[in-house]
């Protein structure tokens, strides 16, 4: 039954997660960014492309797990958290701004744009 259920989801998620980087394995930064480019939502709630929304809900889980456990933080983001509508923004400003990355994987784009948003300050 479990097989079943990873092979329909497997199925089921089509074309996105079949993209790869040419830097490894994984998602890359143009692919992501084109599916959660808001004028291909037209006007649609983020909710509504679950990929994207997922995607962005996992990021934001990882830093609030990893300050949970005392990891030593690389960025610093605002101590009441971020949302799905501050992370989406800030992740599309910074592909456009640095398109040379569109081929690395999302998720080394995505710590390098939360890392020139929220750098630590030293104390």
């Amino acid at each position: 039954m479990i097989l079943i259920l990873a092979m329909a989801s497997a199925i089921s998620s089509g074309p996105v997660h079949a993209a790869q980087s040419s830097a490894g394995s994984g998602l890359s930064t143009a692919t992501l960014a084109r599916e959660c480019d808001p004028a291909l939502r037209a006007e649609q709630p983020l909710d509504a492309f679950p990929f994207c929304s997922g995607y962005l809900l996992g990021i934001i889980d990882g830093i609030v797990i990893a300050r949970r456990d005392g990891a030593a933080p690389h960025f610093c983001p605002p101590e009441d958290g971020l949302t799905t509508a501050q992370l989406l923004p800030l992740f599309l400003g910074w592909t456009k701004d640095h398109p040379g990355m569109a081929t690395q994987p999302a998720r080394r784009s995505m710590r390098q744009a939360l890392l020139a948003a929220y750098p630590c300050r030293a104390e």
